[in-house]
Formats: structure tokens, sequence, C-alpha cells
């Protein structure tokens, strides 16, 4: 075995050990199941996983690696299936997940859950506030502009919440430009 294989190999084993114990910490997984969001799991993902540096190895590449040990059996599985070599790049692999468990009417009944926001009766600005952007957390490919943001956040308000958004921007809020209003 050369030493340039051997290196390689133990910088993979270091790497495979480090995921299974950092695994174990988070009990992070992605299931592919309906409820499960993935946007949500690969944020969670980066933010632990890009803790990790390995001398000699990219961020990239250490995420193709890791990643598979973040996900459950169905997706794991679904992953194994693809043609060696067919994934190599981190941007791949995140778009070959997208079109396998985000298909595009998941994509559009969140885009609908946005763009057909309503305040709840009872419920205070600042919580309807939170959830909006909830729903826009929750999808953050919905490819809303931030004008229509607000404007889709104000028309579903009540009209005494509406009121009172129009007296603290001084005037009414949907005639005021994205950067006047935010």
């Amino acid at each position: 075995m050369r030493y340039v294989d051997a290196c390689e190999l133990l910088l993979e084993l270091e790497i495979e050990e480090s995921a299974r114990r950092n695994r174990r910490k988070a009990k992070i997984q992605y299931g592919g199941n309906p409820f499960e969001n993935l946007n949500l799991h690969i944020a969670n993902f980066l933010q632990l996983f890009d803790t990790i540096k390995m001398q000699g190895a990219s961020e990239y590449a250490i995420r193709l690696r890791l990643f598979p040990f973040s996900l459950g059996d169905k997706v794991c599985s679904w992953l194994q299936s693809q043609p060696q070599e067919s994934i190599t790049i981190w941007l791949d692999l995140v778009i070959n997940l997208f079109e396998k468990f985000f298909p595009p009417q998941k994509l559009a009944k969140l885009r609908s859950e946005i763009t057909s926001f309503a305040q709840q009766d009872m419920e205070s600005p600042y919580k309807a506030w939170e959830r909006y952007k909830g729903f826009l957390r929750y999808c953050p490919y919905h490819a809303i502009l931030n004008w229509l943001q607000i404007h889709t956040f104000y028309s579903g308000l009540n009209l005494s919440t509406k009121t009172s958004v129009d007296a603290a921007a001084k005037g009414f809020l949907n005639t005021k430009n994205a950067e006047e209003a935010t």
C-alpha cells in the first residue's frame, strides 16, 4: 500500500468515526417522510457538521462523506442505489435529494400556505408574524419577492392589526416600498 493511499484511508476512517460520534450525540436523521422538513435537516446538518475540519479535506468532501450518516433507512437506501460516482459534489447531492424527496407538489402546497396567509382569531401581531416567518423558513426556496412577502403578510392581517401597523408605519404599509416597509 502506498503512503498516499494509507493517508487517504486513515482520513476516511477518521471522518467516518467522527460522523458516528456526532450522529450519536445529535440523533438527527432524515427519513424522507412527508412530515419531515428536508430544508431544516440540511440546515441542521450544515450547522453541526461544518464544525468538523480535517486537514487535507475540503468542507464539501467532508459533507459528502458525512451526510449519509444523517439519513434514515429509506433515504440512505435511495442514496446507495444511485450509480457509483453519479454524485460527486455537494450541490448535486442536495439537488438530487430535493428532486426525490421534495417534489414540486410539496413546494406548490407550501407556497400556497405562504401566499394565502391569514391572521388567526385572537392571534397577536407578533405571533402572526412569527407564524408567517415560519412558513417562509419551512420553504426557503419559495421564490417570493420581498415586497410580495410584505404585501401578503399585511393583506392577511385583521383590520385592527392593519390599523396598528399603518399607524406605526406612518401611513398605509401597502403604499410603501420593501425598504420603507421593513
